[in-house]
């Protein structure tokens, strides 16, 4: 990944529960076992109803706004592991990946269209 942001939201149309939001000037208090997404201009938690699932980003189209990632299984989403593109509303996420990136990330389908909720560099 290009800069290294602990995690990095990529702000959708969907409000996910579980999810808070806050101004660069606002306290947002955590819970234990929160995980922070952070954005140029949002802080959120992390939808701890999904799982986190590893991939490696393969191709990255900035024109579609779409990151194809080969994945492990989606267990939230019925898919097995495979190879497929993910929506992304912000184009700030797709400036800090970079193909052949390592990722941890979160997918959630948003009316038939798979997006993605948040990534972070993979746990040690």
């Amino acid at each position: 990944m290009k800069p290294k942001y602990l995690l990095a939201l990529l702000c959708t149309s969907v409000f996910y529960a579980n999810t808070a939001t806050a101004a660069a000037a606002d306290v947002v208090r955590l819970s234990k076992g929160d995980q922070l997404v952070a954005t140029s201009n949002a802080i959120v938690t992390a939808d701890k109803k999904l799982p986190w699932i590893t991939g490696k980003v393969v191709r990255i189209s900035v024109k579609r706004m779409s990151v194809t990632i080969a994945h492990g299984e989606i267990s939230n989403l019925s898919m097995p592991a495979m190879t497929m593109g993910f929506k992304a509303t912000d184009s700030d996420t797709l400036d800090m990946l970079e193909v052949g990136d390592e990722i941890e990330f979160q997918a959630d389908d948003d009316n038939g269209t798979l997006i993605l909720v948040a990534v972070k560099e993979p746990s040690a």
